[in-house]
């Protein structure tokens, strides 16, 4: 039985009456009780009889009522029970014994009042260290016999915690809820295997006070800390390994990252991982003929870091854009008119288009088209992208059109009708994907009216649809079941866009009469550049990738159901067929630095910098270097620091692309100009290469 013992200060009586040796009661002098504790259930207060000559008997007192002592337990911590006489001495004291169970204070804390101190609690010893059995509903062997409020234990989770609500109980006294140190919820996976927790009994709840692996100050978050660089300085430690794979190296070097995974009230949560050793081929089985983005994975519920890559690339900000992809099932009960995006985008079903539960297409629901004025259309995805992007359906074709005439499927254009679109016409009886692209938003000039090579289409058949959008690779592609359609060679984006509909044109017209189940746009270039692909399956999966700057940590999925990850981007890999055939090396810490160039610049000249930042940066800048003695610098002064503090009007402009950011170094008067530091006065720099350096400088900003 757990025993608290009771403590009064300067609790002092004498006996009103003499007791013998073998006596189980007392009374103190009339008024004094109030002086010593009164214990209740398995509580004591510690008493000490004593007289003049120097005897003492040390006793437990466990029932006060008024001024006597209904039960004393007689000849505690050894001393012997005597008889007494009135007028001794009886004192409530911190004995010996009492003292040598009391663990040292981690602090200096003055005691006032009665006060309780739990021989289980404060005699830890060896039982404030164990580990655990279990999973979420933890046991574990503590040595205590009740809860003590405030008590401390520092415990091993043998197994991760899988959901939000894990429980744990020591020695058998019942299960209690393992709390975050908010009192909220865990994370599932918060405790990873086979970590060490403080764990705090808060009265009701088990109170996590560490997250294991947690690091709460990091230089920069989200980002590789350290790694191998070039002769440039730039990152450097990722290369392409054997096959469709990519090696790090990390024995000279280690390589350091940091994953972000939100924030509490103790501060930031981050992983941290090292890695001392190099890692041939790494990242395997990359997508062929694509742009992979390589990531460092921890799973929190075993504590291991794996590698992980998509094609899919990730979004970052305080809001996930829906805009910029989107996901149609067509789920939703038979006849109904309300189409969902998976991501949020706003679809409008018109004329009579509508769910059908009954035909379907890989088991999947359809949106029903009856040819005469049904169509799903949306007004708020108003780009494609900078990158690459697809366009994809699945659907069934009930009527084909007539000779000379069309059927749209895919319709992404301006309120002029230009932009992206894919049909299904018949030319003299000949069936053919018909492909519009314009980049200009006048004219289709990257593609106007191709015919595909497929020319035989059935009704009652399933087919794959999907337009492929490769601009950086210089590449248009259309695919029917996997199989490579049309082709077309052009480096232009698609312009931008005002309208989508599936089914009819911009305007209205050239309706589709069949049943589509299902479409997706993607961010990125899904299949393989013009080689033969397996058609999907539906239903299409969605498959975000989202850093959420408000929060700090990774998610992946959709909006609808989000799955937090931990994960941090490190570079990305282009690959052909069979082997990678470039690799790029994210900027360490968030944050590039460019080595110095000559000569400067002339007025009206804009320059391209490779930042390699993985996301568009919040500041980009330019700093200079006097390579001789002007305007009042020495040789080897720098200028700028990135802020351009030190210029007059000279602008900097970060473009809108991941890895890449321009620089504009003219003035409005087509000068570029630094103040004088001895004049003040502003003066325009010199081209000369033997003059002037400059370097670009940018940062995420976060």
């Amino acid at each position: 039985m757990t025993v608290s013992v009771l403590t009064k200060n300067n609790a002092r009586s004498t006996l009103l009456a003499g007791i013998t040796d073998v006596a189980t009661s007392l009374s103190v002098q009339s008024g004094h009780g109030t002086r010593f504790s009164a214990p209740t259930g398995v509580e004591i207060a510690k008493l000490t009889l004593y007289d003049n000559a120097g005897n003492i008997e040390i006793c437990h007192g466990t029932t006060r009522s008024g001024d006597g002592w209904s039960v004393i337990v007689r000849g505690q911590e050894g001393t012997t029970a005597r008889a007494w006489n009135a007028g001794d001495g009886i004192s409530e004291n911190a004995t010996a014994g009492f003292l040598t169970g009391l663990s040292q204070l981690d602090r200096n804390e003055t005691v006032t009042g009665t006060r309780k101190y739990n021989a289980a609690v404060v005699q830890q010893g060896s039982v404030n260290y164990a580990s655990t059995s279990g999973t979420d509903t933890y046991t574990v062997t503590l040595g205590l016999t009740a809860f003590v409020a405030g008590a401390e234990f520092r415990i091993k989770f043998v197994n991760s915690n899988a959901t939000s609500a894990p429980t744990i109980n020591p020695d058998s006294l019942g299960a209690k809820n393992l709390k975050d140190s908010s009192g909220g919820a865990l994370v599932p996976g918060q405790l990873l295997a086979n970590s060490e927790h403080t764990v705090r009994y808060n009265g009701t709840d088990m109170i996590v006070l560490t997250a294991a692996g947690r690091v709460t100050t990091e230089p920069v978050r989200q980002t590789v800390l350290t790694g191998a660089v070039d002769s440039n300085g730039q990152a450097n430690f990722l290369s392409a390994g054997t096959g469709l794979a990519v090696s790090r190296a990390a024995t000279t070097t280690p390589v350091v990252v940091t994953v972000a995974a939100g924030e509490d009230e103790i501060g930031p949560i981050n992983y941290r991982k090292r890695f001392a050793a190099d890692q041939a081929s790494y990242w395997a089985s990359l997508a062929p003929n694509n742009l992979s983005y390589l990531f460092d994975d921890l799973n929190t519920g075993t504590g291991v870091w794996t590698a992980y890559s998509t094609i899919i690339p990730r979004q970052s900000g305080a809001f996930f854009d829906a805009t910029k992809q989107a996901l149609l099932p067509f789920s939703g009960s038979d006849a109904s008119t309300t189409i969902t995006d998976t991501y949020g985008n706003a679809w409008t079903a018109s004329g009579n288009a509508q769910i059908d539960t009954a035909v379907t297409i890989d088991g999947q629901n359809t949106v029903l088209l009856d040819g005469t004025g049904d169509y799903v259309g949306n007004t708020t995805i108003t780009t494609l992208g900078d990158g690459g992007c697809t366009l994809e359906t699945k659907g069934r074709i009930n009527t084909l059109p007539g000779v000379g005439t069309a059927m749209t499927l895919i319709s992404f254009t301006n309120a002029t009708g230009y932009g992206a679109i894919l049909e299904l016409m018949n030319t003299g009886g000949t069936y053919n994907l018909r492909l519009y692209l314009s980049s200009d938003g006048t004219t289709h000039n990257i593609a106007n009216a191709l015919l595909g090579s497929s020319s035989t289409y059935a009704t009652g058949t399933d087919y794959h649809f999907a337009v492929v959008c490769d601009p950086v690779a210089g590449n248009y592609y259309t695919y029917r079941n996997g199989a490579v359609d049309e082709t077309v060679a052009s480096t232009a984006k698609i312009c931008a866009l005002t309208i989508a509909r599936l089914g009819s044109t911009y305007a209205g017209g050239s309706y589709l009469n069949g049943a589509l189940a299902g479409f997706r746009f993607s961010p990125c270039c899904r299949y393989p550049a013009g080689t033969t692909f397996t058609a999907p399956t539906l239903p299409f999966t969605a498959d975000a990738e989202w850093f959420d700057r408000s929060t700090f940590t990774y998610k992946y999925g959709s909006p609808t159901s989000w799955t937090t990850k931990h994960r941090v981007c490190v570079g990305e890999a282009t690959t052909g067929a069979s082997t990678v055939s470039s690799v790029i090396t994210y900027a360490l810490r968030g944050k590039y630095e460019g080595t110095y160039t000559t000569p400067f610049p002339g007025a009206s000249t804009a320059v391209t910098k490779n930042h390699y930042l993985g996301v568009i940066p919040r500041t980009a800048g330019l700093i200079i270097k006097n390579l001789t003695t002007n305007g009042g610098y020495l040789s080897g002064d720098e200028v700028g620091d990135g802020g351009l503090a030190t210029y007059s009007t000279v602008t900097i402009t970060a473009a809108p692309w991941r890895n890449k950011s321009t620089c504009g170094f003219q003035t409005a008067s087509g000068n570029t100009l630094i103040r004088n530091k001895t004049t003040g006065a502003d003066a325009t720099v010199s081209t000369a290469a033997s003059t002037w350096a400059y370097k670009l400088v940018a940062d995420r900003g976060w």
